[in-house]
């Protein structure tokens, strides 16, 4: 969408969700790309979920629980380790592996951000 079909204004700059020219009220088409190969799909069902073009998916799969849960359970189990720590209830080889444990969770609800780190470097 950079400008409209009847009235040839530029519209690149309105915002993604306008359906009408705001100068000729015109409805406005929108244009479907595939975000890998960015081949035109307006012309093929909107159910598509996989290029047919280039086979990559359409749409990214939602992540981010799996890391959230992951962040929980570190910072959780940090805080109760830490505090049955102060309260003199255990200490010493139990007490580091639980916290080492609790870092590892932390770290590993780190692990999707630092996948598209590396995706965004290499493409």
């Amino acid at each position: 969408m950079s400008s409209c079909a009847k009235c040839g204004k530029d519209l690149s700059n309105l915002p993604a969700d306008i359906t009408v020219c705001p100068y000729c009220s015109t409805p406005i088409e929108k244009v479907r790309k595939c975000p890998h190969c960015g081949k035109d799909l307006s012309t093929l069902p909107n159910k598509i979920v996989v290029c047919p073009f280039c086979g990559n998916p359409l749409k990214k799969k939602v992540k981010g629980r799996r890391e959230g849960i992951f962040l929980f359970l570190g910072v959780l189990l940090i805080s109760l380790t830490m505090l049955l720590m102060v309260m003199g209830a255990f200490g010493g080889p139990i007490a580091v592996l639980l916290l080492a444990l609790g870092v590892t969770f932390i770290l590993l609800s780190f692990i999707g951000q630092f996948r598209r780190i590396a995706e965004k470097t290499v493409s």
